[in-house]
């Protein structure tokens, strides 16, 4: 598969020059590409399904943002972005609790 889809002009993306910072940090270059496709006809109709799947290998070397550690009361709230209406609110007094 991946030399059929460097064929078609996606050859950088197998390579350490690929740029996939907006799906991930670590992520680096394609490393795996899977495809599967079925077709049935018959009398009453015709099925058909494709499925393909792509694995991104991770780069030590572009690390990410620091983790975000709660450890302090806090108030959460989900808001509707179109409307700015809340759609959730929590308040955790105390997150050390489980």
């Amino acid at each position: 598969m991946q030399t059929l889809l460097s064929g078609l002009g996606m050859g950088v993306a197998f390579t350490q020059a690929a740029d996939f910072s907006a799906l991930s940090p670590q992520a680096c270059c394609i490393g795996l590409v899977e495809h599967a496709a079925t077709l049935q006809v018959g009398e009453k109709g015709t099925v058909a399904s494709a499925a393909t799947a792509v694995g991104v290998v991770a780069s030590a070397a572009k690390a990410g943002p620091p983790p975000v550690i709660f450890d302090r009361p806090y108030l959460m709230v989900v808001t509707d972005r179109t409307t700015g209406e809340p759609l959730f609110m929590a308040r955790v007094t105390n997150p050390t609790q489980p």
